[in-house]
């Protein structure tokens, strides 16, 4: 009895979803649009379960001026709405004058082609606006994302008192522009990589094509295109993926806040990597000396760079080293001291219980 209703209760269930299935509507076996505008519509309708998914519009309209139909497809929470009636859907049906092609009739800054769907896509979800017509096999392209973020605002962890006040934010065309305006030259390249099956997140490659190193270009290309992740987030992720070695105490791989501060990695021939959700930007490779440069040694002359760089190598000397050499002193090369201050050590000491060694891990736990 329960296995008949169960039965039953499934073939309902499949019968209710044919239902729901639009007919007359056969799925493309291949990857690129056919031409004709029902299909096309109909199936990237199915591909983003509309109309229950509420983030994602299809605007379906007649262009007057060549009596053709048209269909509009954007992702309402990353595009900019007033751009699209004003800038697309206005033109094209208000224009009284001849259209000889779609780019030239509609008001944005960039329009591309694309027959591929699975290329459409990818730039939907990053707030393209699609645009398809009947009897044409491919779809336009439209420049019309708008994601909301906080403003450039102060470093927070990389102060500094001669250079500009300004960081890095969790959009990457920003940081972009924060290290394109420092650098105005033609050799200043961008390159894009997309990351994560499920997430496809892009992935910037900033750097100066005449002195970046062509093999560490690379190098670091490979690695990116070798994860094989389904969602990568940000670059607090993606470095635990492409760094050397994952368990040195030493990192190979640089973060910074500052945006003057990767230009000038840039103008030494180093790769900047910039990515979406992330309020800073990579430098590859770091040497072991670029963790002893501070943002304030850029502004300063020569010698008192170096000068402070110097002093920062010198107390790393003092800290690994002071209390090593009190231990061996005290302990194994008590006649190295003069008897006046091993009496005065010794007397110190008198009251601890514990010997010298076994203090030793006690600033570190602190």
């Amino acid at each position: 009895m329960r296995r008949s209703i169960f039965k039953k209760r499934q073939r309902i269930k499949m019968e209710m979803s044919k239902e729901f299935l639009p007919k007359d509507v056969s799925y493309k076996t291949d990857d690129f649009f056919s031409g004709d505008l029902y299909r096309d519509l109909e199936y990237i309708k199915q591909l983003y379960s509309f109309p229950s998914n509420v983030d994602f519009m299809v605007r379906e309209l007649t262009i007057p001026i060549i009596e053709k139909r048209a269909a509009l497809f954007y992702v309402p929470s990353m595009t900019d709405d007033k751009l699209i009636d004003e800038g697309i859907i206005k033109p094209l049906i208000m224009t009284s004058k001849v259209v000889v092609d779609l780019p030239s009739a509609i008001s944005v800054s960039a329009v591309s082609e694309e027959k591929e769907i699975s290329k459409a896509v990818k730039e939907l979800n990053s707030g393209a606006t699609v645009l398809i017509m009947e009897g044409l096999a491919k779809t336009y392209i439209i420049l019309t994302a708008k994601v909301a973020g906080r403003s450039v605002e102060k470093p927070q962890n990389e102060t500094t008192l001669l250079g500009p006040k300004e960081a890095f934010v969790e959009k990457a065309e920003i940081n972009i522009s924060l290290i394109r305006k420092k650098i105005r030259s033609e050799d200043f390249m961008v390159e894009k990589m997309t990351i994560g099956a499920r997430s496809n997140n892009e992935v910037f490659l900033i750097y100066n094509k005449e002195l970046a190193s062509t093999q560490v270009l690379e190098e670091l290309k490979g690695r990116i295109g070798a994860v094989k992740k389904d969602a990568v987030q940000n670059l607090s992720l993606l470095i635990q993926h492409i760094e050397d070695r994952k368990k040195s105490l030493v990192p190979t791989i640089l973060q910074t806040e500052r945006p003057d501060r990767a230009a000038s990695f840039v103008e030494d021939g180093y790769v900047i990597v910039v990515m979406n959700n992330s309020p800073f930007a990579l430098v590859t490779p770091a040497t072991f000396w670029s963790f002893y440069h501070s943002a304030d040694d850029h502004y300063l002359r020569f010698i008192y760079g170096n000068f402070t760089r110097l002093l920062r190598i010198f107390a790393m000397f003092i800290t690994l080293f002071t209390s090593s050499i009190y231990i061996a002193i005290t302990n194994y090369h008590m006649e190295m001291l003069p008897t006046d201050l091993l009496l005065a050590i010794a007397g110190a000491r008198e009251m601890v219980p514990m010997p010298a060694t076994s203090l030793l891990p006690l600033p570190i736990r602190r």
